[in-house]
This record gives C-alpha cells, structure tokens and sequence, in this order.
C-alpha cells in the first residue's frame, strides 16, 4: 500500500570539470518541483556514453528540501539509470535514514517521464510510514523504535534484567497513553470493556491480564501488533479479514483509524473466555479436593 505525489519540474544541468576519462561527463543539477512535492534540489550527476548509439549509463545524487503532502523536511535521491540500445532503466530512490524534519523515516521511488519535453514526477511512499500520516508526533516514532528495541534485547546477567524490566515499564506506560489516530487519547478508553484487568509485560510485549494472559499489544514503526489469542481472531475472522494477521494476532496500520469497536467486542469475548477459564479451574479443583 502507497502513498503517490505527482507533479512536473525543471530542471538545469551544468557541465562541471571532471578527471574521470574519456567519455564521462560530470554535471550539477537544478531542479525546481510541484505539485504534491513541492521542493527545489541540488546534486551532481555522473554520466558515460560508449561508442555503441543509445547505450549509456549516469549515477546522480540530489538533496531535495521542501514539503511532502505538507510536511516540511528534507531527503536525498540517488538515481542509477542506464540506457542498453536505447533501452531505458531508471531506478530513483530515496536514500534510507536521509530523511529530515517531518520528513524523518521517508522511504520510497521515483519515476520520472518526459512528454513533449516537459518532465513529470511520479513518487511512491509507503502510507504507512508515520510521515506520511501528518499527525504522527516525533515522540511516537521514537516510542516504537524504542519498543522493538527493548523486545529485541537478551539480558545477560540478573541486573540486566532488572534494567531491562523496567524499561518494559516505562514503555508500557507510555504506550498505555498512545493511539496512532489520536495521540491524546488514553488506553483506558480500550479498558472500559475490561474493567479489572491487570497490566503487565508478558514475552516482552504490553499485556492487560484476567486469570492469565488476556490481550498483548505492541507498537512498531508501521502498525500497531494486537494479540488477543487465537480462540479471538477465529471468532472474529470476518470482521479482521480486512487486516493482516496470524493465528493469534492481527495488524493495524498506523494510517488508518483503529478499529475500537471492534476492539471493545473482542476484548469482551476474551473477559468471558477467561472468566470461564477460571469457573472451571475452581469447579475441577472442587472436585479434586472432594476425591
């Protein structure tokens, strides 16, 4: 799933002096672009022709600044293209991490066509990027990077583990103030369908707990993780077949609304599994006692 911003630009190149060898060319470029991404750029290009007409090759970097869907920032492109027989290849992308202001974390290509020698853009970004969204703050991204981080670290010795448990804390609490469509909002919104549940760190995720484990949630940098088990995501198969999931899990992207609703309904469902979980540990172990 993408996110596309089209536009024209133009564009000035100017020989520049090189020591490269015969039949390389080096340039700087000018661009001017609108449109969805409206920005100026600078770079340098690097460009060889060979004695065989219509085969060719350049490389070129460029460092664009401007807005994105109006968010304000900057990047770097890095162009490789060649030309076999004057068949065309051109690979345009965005060189990962360049990304700046609101613009951090962009990712994405680049086509470019020219019609009647106007040059036209077509950029393709993946709309699930928190960029992308316009109402992602800096704090969330750096939340879930933060996240994957403490999920993905071994700890080595009993003190580790101390450290470690309690930055599981911290992120638990602050993932416990945080929803992707309203940064605002409070996860005890969610709790109202499960009042008495308890909230622990549970295989190095976020957990709310009744009788055991009842839900697991984590955040990442392109949905949020929702684990209500699999008895859950069986039941509720039809209304989760528009996201993508696992036996025991689902996804939801960070640029779309979380679904609450249906949330609230599956949480329930997972209340009366667990509390009928624990009617029949009490009633087995009655039995057992009366043996």
């Amino acid at each position: 799933m993408s996110r596309r911003a089209t536009g024209t630009f133009e564009v000035v190149l100017t020989p520049q002096a090189t020591e490269a060898g015969p039949g390389v060319a080096r340039m700087s470029i000018a661009k001017q672009l609108h449109g969805e991404l409206e920005a100026t750029s600078r770079g340098e290009m690097l460009a060889a022709s060979t004695s065989v007409k219509g085969s060719a090759g350049y490389v070129a970097i460029e460092h664009v600044a401007g807005t994105l869907h109006g968010q304000e920032g900057t990047f770097v492109l890095q162009h490789t293209g060649t030309m076999t027989r004057g068949a065309p290849s051109l690979a345009v992308t965005v060189v990962p991490d360049s990304g700046t202001g609101k613009l951090t974390g962009l990712s994405g290509t680049m086509a470019i066509r020219i019609e009647d020698g106007e040059h036209f853009y077509d950029f393709s970004t993946p709309s699930h990027r928190p960029w992308a969204l316009g109402k992602v703050s800096k704090r969330q991204l750096q939340l879930s990077r933060r996240f994957d981080e403490a999920r993905a670290s071994k700890d080595e010795n009993s003190e580790d583990r101390r450290t470690r448990t309690e930055e599981h804390r911290r992120v638990h609490r602050d993932l416990s103030a945080w929803r992707p469509e309203d940064p605002g909002r409070r996860a005890e919104d969610d709790r109202t369908a499960a009042p008495t549940a308890g909230e622990a760190i549970k295989y190095r995720m976020p957990t709310f707990t009744l009788n055991g484990n009842m839900v697991h949630f984590a955040a990442y940098t392109r949905h949020v993780g929702f684990y209500p088990t699999p008895s859950a995501i069986e039941k509720f198969s039809r209304e989760l077949s528009a996201w993508k999931g696992a036996k025991g899990s689902v996804q939801f992207p960070l640029d779309e609304p979380m679904p609450l609703a249906l949330i609230s309904r599956i949480v329930r469902f997972r209340v009366k599994e667990q509390l009928e979980l624990a009617r029949r540990n009490r009633k087995a172990k009655l039995a057992a006692s009366e043996r």
